[in-house]
């Protein structure tokens, strides 16, 4: 069992470390030229002040919604993106398609994988349904 922590702990900082080697390190300018995706993954998993004005500079997320953000918190009216910035990118997704488009739901796990919390979202990636 130790043994299973200790690889999970390794597991984790070397990503971490690759994260922030290869997004938090750039300039500025290099952070505006980076896909969206990408940044919302790495403000979640560091916080970092500069990925946070680069996506601030796009002006996609909502001042109200930064404070929820910054505290790991999602609300309904979110866009998928921002829950993404919020909780990280999510342990699985589903897609169902409809005759109003593709509708999305999030699937996030605790950390012992026996409780899972889902997250809908509508065709236009806004966050409808929160089920614990």
């Amino acid at each position: 069992m130790r043994n299973a922590i200790g690889i999970v702990i390794v597991l984790g900082a070397l990503t971490a470390c690759t994260v922030e080697g290869q997004v938090t390190g750039e300039t500025p300018q290099q952070l505006d030229n980076e896909d969206s995706t990408v940044l919302f993954s790495v403000y979640h998993a560091t916080h970092d002040r500069k990925v946070k004005e680069a996506i601030i500079r796009r002006k996609v997320v909502p001042d109200q919604d930064w404070a929820l953000i910054d505290q790991y918190q999602v609300a309904i009216g979110m866009y998928n993106y921002e829950v993404i910035a919020s909780w990280g990118d999510p342990d699985d997704v589903r897609r169902r398609i409809t005759q109003a488009g593709t509708k999305t739901k999030f699937v996030y796990n605790d950390c012992r994988g026996c409780h899972k919390t889902y997250l809908s979202f509508d065709t236009d990636g806004v966050l409808t349904t929160i089920l614990n």
